[in-house]
């Protein structure tokens, strides 16, 4: 079914030409995706309906009619699979069926994933729609399953992410013929909840289809209670709907539209048909320049909200991409339009997004006679000119073979998403052509990012009226020094003038503003000054201090109490503060470097998109900011049971170096550590080299390999019980390190995971401390004791404390005992030779179990008769 296509017309808003900014960044990232470049994976149908988004630790692809998850890094981590998979053991056609018209999204608001795809039997019926919301941040784990009946078939459906539903939008066809548009609001609430869904659903007339719901992106909520917004493309108009569900109340629920928002004139590419050319063939390929393309983004900045969306027009010979900005969704208008076809070629099946700082990004294919279908992108940063993409173009894949044969769909659709680590960087997804040939079409994955995106520098700038004045020797004049905020915040302006003539003088009342405010200058003349002509130079010299967040880091998953710093600089002056916005809302300042403070995570809920912004001030009053964003995982949801596995190997091992590599494995879950189980692989050529260390998100570390003897090369580990960690909170960063400490050998960390089952009982907290100035015993063993009244808490997660002196700290070891059993404490060898003042504290002691509470006993042993004397001043047993 085609929609609306624009009668043949000039492009008012065409720009012809690469915008003249700087050179785009190129990709800092791209991998083959789904298609017939990644193993494991057959084509079987076109086109690819290729969709696909970015979380914080996963990119998930969907295509016709399969399903990949991807590390950042572009490795799979499941799949392919059938998408199908995802209703494994549902009851229901949605187990059965494989149909397609698959759409995926990261909610950023629950920190969840959906996975949807359409049951047709064919096209025959009967007609469902299948949609799966993850139960966890973990896009390979466990999902909600739902299915959703209808009355005809429900073609190409598209979804909008939205606070109170899963807004999803179909082109209906009961009894194969075209109805008009389906929107249904489904309960996400309830579906996130695993709950039993419903979905409220209007029509439109046959006058209407390829409507689009609005998705929401960022961090900021719409306006409590806001419609979505939908729209469709019309001739000459934007049609635009607006959608409010009451999932308690049907009756309140509204479907109110459309009304028209006027636009450009534009003539739809290939009338909606079939035209784009390829090198090598006489086959053309299909615009779908009917309707409007995946997605209709909705984003609230601090001042406005806005929309984007683009679709495929005629541009000359060629083709290009039309695209909206509108702004106040409620009663919207168009803000910027504009159509991007700087040459001949052919730009079409497009999609669009902002940043957090507003800049564009749109992604699209590209082909011509000459250029095989191919994916590129362009954009634009909010002081461009309007209407206008001016950062240039750049290249995610060049294409290197044409679509052959009988076969003209392509598309139907792509995605470009925002990375919710950063806010920043865009992410896109489209197919490509990697050779000549039917039913061979590839995909690829590419990411880019503006670099002023995340950090923002203030500036102003000064006019100064009137412009030009005569004034008699003898007599002075005055000007209106004016100051005007262009980004960031109102800073300090310390005001000069230069090129005045000899004798003449220049002063300002007062001397220095706050940016968007004024000044007046006075010049003075004396009275035996010549006639003359010059221009004078007002200028305001305070430059804006420098600021980058060092911890957390961007991306990161955090849990329990984190430190939270930052590196700030002033070129021209010195730092007065750093003020940190924490994620509970509360401000931090600090006046003295290292600008640092700390943050309790457990005072908000846990998910993605947590951030944090330091502002720092310098000694004027200038100021500059920059922002973080992150996840807080102190255990919110299930309790925890399962296998998490890295997604940042594999990594070389580089040749006799101590500071290693460390690999990262953030984890989800309730609970604290019940057992703890680890696998890895390493390939190395002399594993007595290596030193592997794991580390917990609290920094408790376990040492599970010291350079282990004997002529043996790889180390390979599978479900290794340590009990180190038990009752520690488990969600967080955990780490695991790997150093060479010898020459010639090297080898790679290529996997690793943990197999953690969680204790969601109530954590009961304990300790005992006391100060014996117990005296060591020379060539023997000296022991005190203590007693740990509170009772439920766990032995198993034994901390100790200590404190003395010794003549040989060295030849010193210690033992605990609790319930019966004895345990090493610490091993001869853990404090340095010769005479020093011992310590350490939260040293984890395995091997106890059972309650915390009764007497526990630490002894000293002194294992050398060379007369030493010591004393343990203080020791402590704690969780």
């Amino acid at each position: 079914m085609k929609f609306q296509a624009a009668s043949s017309a000039a492009d008012p808003v065409v720009q012809d030409a690469i915008g003249g900014g700087p050179l785009i960044p190129s990709p800092t990232t791209t991998f083959e995706g789904m298609g017939t470049g990644l193993p494991g994976f057959t084509v079987q149908s076109a086109p690819p309906d290729t969709d696909g988004d970015i979380g914080p630790n996963h990119y998930v692809q969907i295509v016709n009619s399969g399903v990949t998850v991807f590390n950042r890094s572009g490795t799979p981590v499941l799949g392919p699979v059938l998408t199908k998979t995802f209703w494994n053991g549902f009851s229901g056609a949605c187990a059965n069926t494989n149909d397609g018209d698959g759409i995926v999204r990261y909610d950023r608001i629950a920190d969840r994933w959906v996975v949807s795809q359409f049951s047709v039997n064919g096209g025959n019926g009967p007609f469902f729609q299948c949609i799966a919301v993850s139960t966890s941040p973990d896009p390979t784990g466990t999902y909600n399953r739902y299915q959703f009946t209808f009355n005809g078939f429900n073609d190409y459906p598209k979804m909008g992410l939205w606070p109170d539903a899963y807004y999803f939008t179909y082109n209906m066809f009961p009894n194969n013929t075209f109805a008009g548009a389906r929107v249904c609001a489904v309960d996400r609430v309830t579906m996130i909840a695993g709950g039993a869904a419903t979905q409220q659903c209007f029509d439109t007339s046959n006058q209407f289809g390829g409507l689009l719901a609005s998705d929401l992106d960022g961090t900021t909520m719409p306006p409590a209670g806001a419609p979505n917004t939908l729209l469709a493309l019309d001739t000459t108009a934007l049609d635009v709907w607006h959608f409010h569900v009451d999932f308690a109340t049907a009756a309140n629920s509204t479907f109110t539209g459309p009304t028209m928002v006027p636009v450009a004139a534009y003539t739809a590419l290939c009338n909606g048909g079939t035209c784009v050319t390829q090198p090598g063939t006489t086959n053309k390929l299909d615009s779908l320049a009917d309707r409007l393309m995946n997605r209709v983004v909705y984003r609230r900045f601090s001042d406005h909200e806005a929309l984007l969306v683009s679709h495929a027009v005629t541009a000359g010979t060629g083709g290009g991409v039309r695209w909206y900005e509108l702004r106040n969704p409620s009663s919207p208008a168009i803000f910027q339009q504009g159509t991007y076809a700087p040459d001949a070629s052919f730009r079409w099946m497009s999609s669009m997004t902002f940043d957090q700082a507003g800049n564009i990004g749109l992604g699209f294919t590209t082909s011509s006679s000459t250029i095989n279908p191919g994916v590129r992108y362009t954009g634009r940063l909010v002081g461009d000119a309007a209407g206008t993409m001016g950062q240039g173009e750049a290249t995610i894949v060049a294409g290197t073979g044409s679509q052959t044969g009988t076969l003209t769909r392509w598309g139907d659709y792509s995605s470009m998403n925002i990375d919710p680590t950063d806010d920043c960087t865009f992410w896109y997804k489209q197919e490509y052509m990697g050779a000549s040939g039917t039913f061979n079409w590839r995909t690829r994955v590419g990411n880019f990012k503006f670099a002023s995106c995340g950090t923002v520098t203030n500036d102003f700038s000064i006019s100064v009226t009137p412009g030009s004045q005569t004034v008699a020797a003898g007599s002075s004049t005055t000007y209106t020094v004016n100051t005007t905020v262009l980004s960031g915040a109102a800073q300090t302006v310390n005001l000069s003038v230069s090129g005045l003539p000899a004798g003449v003088t220049g002063t300002f009342s007062p001397n220095s503003v706050t940016a968007g405010s004024s000044s007046t200058l006075t010049v003075t003349v004396p009275a035996a000054t010549g006639a003359s002509t010059t221009n004078l130079t007002v200028t305001g010299n305070n430059q804006a201090p420098t600021v980058s967040i060092t911890a957390p880091t961007a991306g990161s998953t955090v849990s329990g109490t984190i430190t939270v710093s930052a590196n700030a600089a002033d070129a021209d002056g010195t730092v007065a503060s750093v003020k940190f916005t924490l994620p509970d809302g509360t401000t931090v300042t600090d006046t003295t470097a290292p600008f640092s403070t700390t943050f309790d995570t457990t005072r908000v809920t846990d998910g993605a998109g947590k951030t944090i912004t330091a502002t720092a001030t310098d000694n004027q009053g200038a100021t500059s900011s920059a922002t973080v964003m992150f996840t807080i995982a102190n255990g919110g949801g299930a309790c925890i049971n399962g296998t998490f596995t890295s997604t940042d190997v594999p990594k070389s091992i580089p040749d006799n170096n101590a500071t290693g590599i460390t690999s990262n494995l953030p984890v989800v879950g309730n609970g604290a550590v019940g057992t703890l189980s680890l696998s890895l692989n390493i390939t190395h050529t002399f594993r007595g080299d290596l030193v592997v260390t794991l580390i917990s998100p609290g920094g408790t570390q376990f040492i599970v390999s010291n350079r282990a003897g004997g002529s043996a090369d790889n180390i390979v580990i599978t479900n290794q019980v340590i009990t180190a960690f038990n009752g520690q909170v488990a969600a967080g960063t955990w780490k695991l390190k790997v150093q060479d400490l010898a020459a010639i050998d090297v080898g790679t960390l290529n996997s690793w995971s943990l197999n953690i089952v969680g204790n969601c009982n109530p954590v009961v907290h304990w300790s005992g401390s006391a100060s014996p100035n117990l005296p060591t015993i020379d060539n023997g063993t000296a022991c005190t004791s203590l007693t740990v009244a509170t009772t439920g808490g766990s032995a198993s997660v034994a901390k100790l404390d200590i404190s003395g002196r010794h003549d040989f700290c060295s030849i010193l070891r210690g033992t605990l005992a609790h319930n019966g059993v004895t345990v090493a404490a610490f091993p001869t060898g853990t404090f340095p030779s010769g005479a020093c003042n011992f310590s350490f504290t939260n040293r984890a002691v395995p091997g106890l179990s059972g309650d915390s509470s009764g007497t526990w006993t630490l002894c000293i042993v002194d294992t050398d008769a060379f007369g030493d004397t010591g004393t343990l001043n203080t020791w402590a047993v704690h969780d």
